[in-house]
Parts: structure tokens; sequence; C-alpha cells
């Protein structure tokens, strides 16, 4: 028999990873519905940073590129345009949600490029997309 996804199950087993205060950081694969993320963004335009904070609405999808999310604008404590509060957007998130696709993106882009996914360790290769 199939058991159920409970993201009440999830975020008790967050609040009790939180509790024994591990040096080891918990991995997260997914974020779940209602979960409020912050950023720190830098437009393409400009050198100015921003922290924006946005809220977690729906997960899209995933594959060995990233994942994609519906997410809401909470805050943008910058001069960032296109990001304005309470306006819906899609996040992309550089991070394959299993690691058989995180294993499968670094070995085609080693065989093409002879390098890594540029776009996770190189933060100027995502400024520049």
């Amino acid at each position: 028999m199939a058991k159920k996804y409970s993201v009440e199950i999830i975020e008790k087993l967050a609040n009790r990873f939180a509790q024994a205060k591990l040096y080891r950081p918990m991995h997260i694969s997914r974020y779940e519905p209602g979960t409020e993320l912050s950023y720190e963004v830098i437009p393409v335009e400009s050198k100015t940073a921003a922290t924006v904070k946005v809220l977690i609405d729906k997960f899209i999808g995933g594959g060995y590129a990233g994942q994609v999310y519906k997410v809401k604008i909470l805050e943008n404590d910058g001069d960032v345009q296109g990001l304005e509060v309470g306006s819906t957007k899609a996040l992309k998130i550089l991070i394959p949600p299993s690691g058989f696709a995180r294993i499968f993106r670094n070995a085609l882009y080693w065989i093409g490029f002879q390098a890594p996914f540029q776009q996770q360790v190189n933060p100027t290769a995502a400024r520049a997309g």
C-alpha cells in the first residue's frame, strides 16, 4: 500500500532537526507551499543588490536542470523592476530535486564543456543566464 505524502510530517521532522542543533545543514530537496524564502538579488542592468522575500505557492516541476515554483513576491527592499510586491512569478532553483538528476546533469555538462554546471558554481554565469 502506498503511503500518503504529508506536509505536516515533513514540517514536524524539520522542526525536530532544527531543535537538534546539528552542525550539518538539513538537505531540502523540495520546498512546500507556504514556505517563505529570502534571496539577495542583483539585477542585470545594475550593481545594486536588493533582498526579495517570496512565498512558495506551488511546485510546478523539476528535472535535471533544476526546480520551478510559482511564487508570490512578499517584499522587495530594493529598486528591482519587475518584482513588484504582490505579483506572481516563476522561480527557478538550479538544484535538481533528486541525486540521480544532479549526477546526470553534471555528467552532461562535463562531457559537453569539460567543466562543472556554471550557473550553480559561478554567480556571473547565473546573472548572464
